[in-house]
């Protein structure tokens, strides 16, 4: 039987969360969803809450439970991917380099992003600036061309959005040259949507 395993990242404790969410399911390392989905929830870097541009600093800790689970499950047949940061790029290179193919719908593409902020007034920019962000969306964006670089497919919802937000990005052509983009419009068919005694 086909198992989908979704992996994200574990929190052992923080002290806010846990205040909200005392059973503290963040800190749950296998979360059996059915007989065919399991999350696992991996505590690379620090025991508590991390913002996702910190995971930069945590690559190694991150590669270490990622081997640690592949030992545990076995070799995946596909991987898909959902955002480009430190952990997903580290995954995306480990994936290629084993020849499982992978899969990434990227959402409100860093690039994108970055020359929204760049078209705003001068004072916003020096905010842009003040933030530290422009640092952090780089570093987005980097991981972003480098996963679309060796992704098998690429998933957005709207063609739209493949135009205008990924035309820039230095792996465009060869999305449009080998016919990587698969658009798949928001929502579901009302099918999905019916329950099992219906």
């Amino acid at each position: 039987n086909e198992q989908v395993i979704l992996v994200t990242r574990g929190i052992v404790y923080d002290e806010e969360l846990n205040s909200t969410y005392p059973d503290n399911s963040f800190g749950v390392f296998e979360e059996k969803m059915n007989e065919r989905s399991t999350i696992v929830r991996l505590p690379f870097g620090t025991d508590s809450f991390l913002p996702r541009s910190e995971f930069w600093n945590h690559q190694i800790s991150f590669r270490n439970y990622l081997q640690r689970l592949i030992q545990a499950k076995g070799f995946p047949t596909i991987i898909h991917i959902h955002s480009g940061d430190a952990c997903t790029l580290e995954l995306a290179k480990w994936a290629s380099a084993q020849g499982i193919p992978i899969v990434f719908t990227i959402h409100s593409a860093g690039l994108f992003k970055l020359q929204a902020f760049s078209m705003v007034s001068t004072n916003a920019r020096e905010r842009f600036a003040d933030m530290q962000f422009s640092e952090e969306l780089l570093r987005r964006i980097i991981a972003e061309d480098s996963i679309l670089s060796i992704a098998e497919e690429v998933v957005l919802s709207t063609e739209d959005e493949f135009k205008r937000q990924l035309q820039n990005y230095h792996a465009f052509a060869r999305l449009v040259q080998e016919n990587r983009v698969v658009i798949i419009p928001p929502g579901m068919g009302i099918d999905a949507t019916k329950t099992s005694s219906e």
